[in-house]
Formats: C-alpha cells, structure tokens, sequence
C-alpha cells in the first residue's frame, strides 16, 4: 500500500507547474507577439503581390503589340476618348482588360471581334478609367494586404470587384433594348 506523502508531493508538484504556467500565460507578450504575427504576414502578402505584379509587367512587355488592325482602330476612335490611353493585343490575356494608374494601357486578346463588340468593350473599359476604377481597385488590394488574416475582408474585395464589372456592364448597357 502506498503511502500518502508521495501523492502529496505529487499534488503539489502539479499545482506549482500549473500555477506557473498561469503566470507564464498571464505575463506572455500577446500584443507585441500578435503585432508580429500580423506584420510579417502583411509583408509576406505585399511581397508577393509585388512580385506577381511584376511578373505582369514582364509578360506585357514581352506579349503585347500596338494594335495595327484599321478597324479596330476606328472603333477606338468612335469613343471620343483622347486621354493618355495606349491600346494594344497581347496573347497573354484572355479578355480585355486595362491597367497601369498613370499611363493606362487597354489590352485585347489576339482574336477577331465585331465592331458592334469592340464599341461595347471599349465603352466598358473606357468606363473603368474615367471613374479611377483601377484606383479603386489598388485601394481593395491595399486593405486585403492590411486584413490578409480575415476571410471575410477577402470576400468583401471579391464582391466589390465584381460589382465594378456588373457596374460598368450596367452603364454601358443603359439605353440599350432588352434584345441587345
């Protein structure tokens, strides 16, 4: 039969180990950890972003080409628009797009459109660069970056992208007949 004295002993032994722990819990530095934590992520998401940024950057200056196709051209031309726009094809884009803050660059992928479709992607993009979408976009991208640990900030960037699109697609589409 066992004596008592050791469970004593053994009691005591872990209450101090759990009392310490609590202590040691109590004292951590949580803030200054959690900081930490957050800003290497948010350097780790920056860091990234840039560099798929400039992956992006070379692709374009490998792949894209001034557009050269007359009636392509005078569709743009139809526009009105004269602001600093460069218009090129690239390969490596798979529906048009537009980017560049400061010196906006409209890229088509290499394949025929009718010029009806052309008007209409062309208003569409035009739409985007006359209400600094693309700022809005970076701004997005900055706050995801910031929030890189919360889904649902991930989920709100995705949605206001989307209705970016679904807004431009409306403006364009306004006095349009529900046929068209």
């Amino acid at each position: 039969v066992g004596s008592p004295a050791p469970n004593k002993a053994v009691e005591g032994a872990a209450e101090s180990l759990q009392l310490d722990w609590k202590t040691k819990l109590r004292d951590f530095p949580w803030l200054k950890t959690g900081l930490i934590i957050w800003a290497l992520g948010a350097v780790v998401v920056f860091a990234a972003r840039l560099a798929s940024y400039q992956r992006m950057r070379h692709v374009l200056r490998a792949y894209a080409q001034p557009i050269e196709d007359p009636a392509c051209r005078t569709a743009w031309e139809e526009q009105g628009y004269r602001g600093p726009l460069r218009l090129m094809r690239c390969s490596a884009v798979s529906s048009p797009m537009v980017c560049g803050l400061f010196r906006p660059l409209l890229l088509l992928p290499c394949q025929k459109y009718s010029n009806l479709t052309l008007q209409m992607i062309f208003r569409h993009e035009l739409v985007h660069i006359m209400r600094h979408d693309l700022w809005y976009k970076l701004l997005l991208l900055a706050a995801s970056t910031v929030h890189w640990f919360n889904p649902i900030v991930h989920w709100l960037v995705r949605a206001a992208d989307r209705d970016l699109e679904i807004s431009c697609d409306e403006k364009v589409t306004c006095r349009k007949n529900r046929d068209f």
